[in-house]
């Protein structure tokens, strides 16, 4: 008897896997803040995750300056959220530095993340990104990450390709830091795959000595395969970070 029940609450799972497994991963909502002091630091900046749906994915994404190569952030509060990403830009982490996070959320309400890190900083971005339809199970189809300086990286601040799957987004973040001089360029990102639907933010944060800037695109990709590394014009100056996402 036990048996005979279980067959048809079996169907019903398989039907549901196979109708969420078609469903293409959608962004509910984009975030952005940033943070910056002529003359005091401090150590930690929020971000929003947006309204949505229970059982949504947030990415986010949080910058700041350290002095100190090894200074890390602190992990995201409230809330437990993995750490897909955290490392400094090209250079030896004399200036920026950034963490990648996700995780699935448990209300519909707007959400307000604190960021924190070791060392003091004088600018602070930060993005976030909420999606629907994302795998309960595998969340994280792939990440992979790239840094280094400008001038020693053809003026190019590269995201590495990643293999990923119809239906999935694809979330590209640069993190650019430097010294507080203008003339640096900077061009929107590009995805190389058939993709639609691009959605993404740009914020930065302007200190006394320290500039800051945090760039992310999602994009819905319509097709099985790699994703090809994308760029961004910097300038020689700029160190940055940047890695490639897939949900």
């Amino acid at each position: 008897m036990r048996n005979l029940l279980f067959l048809p609450m079996f169907i019903l799972v398989l039907m549901c896997s196979v109708n969420f497994s078609s469903a293409n991963v959608l962004i509910e909502n984009i975030n952005t803040n940033s943070r910056e002091s002529s003359e005091i630091g401090f150590f930690a900046g929020t971000i929003d995750t947006g309204e949505g749906n229970v059982g949504d994915f947030v990415l986010f994404s949080c910058a700041a300056f350290n002095a100190e190569s090894s200074s890390l952030f602190n992990s995201p509060a409230p809330g437990l959220w993995t750490e897909l990403d955290e490392g400094s830009c090209g250079g030896g982490g004399k200036f920026c530095r950034h963490g990648i996070w996700g995780g699935f959320t448990n209300t519909t309400n707007n959400q307000e993340i604190t960021c924190s890190w070791t060392n003091e900083s004088n600018v602070f971005a930060a993005g976030s990104m909420r999606y629907i339809n994302v795998d309960p199970i595998n969340p994280i189809i792939d990440v992979a990450c790239n840094s280094g300086v400008g001038e020693t990286s053809g003026g190019l601040a590269t995201a590495p390709s990643i293999n990923t799957e119809a239906g999935s987004q694809v979330i590209q973040i640069f993190t650019l830091g430097g010294p507080n001089e203008r003339g640096r360029a900077i061009s929107d990102p590009q995805l190389q795959l058939n993709a639609s639907e691009t959605e993404s933010w740009f914020i930065g944060a302007d200190g006394s000595f320290q500039v800051l800037i945090s760039n992310g695109e999602s994009n819905l990709i319509l097709e099985d395969g790699p994703t090809n590394p994308t760029t961004l014009e910097v300038a020689p100056q700029t160190e940055w970070r940047a890695c490639t996402v897939a949900l």
